[in-house]
């Protein structure tokens, strides 16, 4: 099976998404920034930055994100 990068499905082993793949990721999730990032105890402007580009996240954040999306893929909250 063939996964693009940071696809959720490939979350132990990717190359770190674009800004916009957050985003896309983040919106077929059916979450808001705001949800994002209380799930992760980050603040709102953090994932605001790394969706636009501003800041880069670390690996451990990025695969924080992935959970939080597969998680609200999956209906739980």
């Amino acid at each position: 099976m063939s996964t693009r990068p940071g696809s959720i499905a490939d979350a132990n082993s990717f190359e770190l998404p674009e800004q916009q793949q957050l985003r896309e990721l983040r919106c077929c999730a059916g979450l808001t920034i705001v949800e994002v990032a209380d799930a992760g105890g980050w603040h709102e402007s953090t994932v605001r930055r790394w969706e636009y580009g501003d800041y880069s996240p670390r690996l451990e954040d990025v695969k924080e994100l992935l959970e939080i999306y597969r998680e609200r893929g999956r209906g739980e909250r």
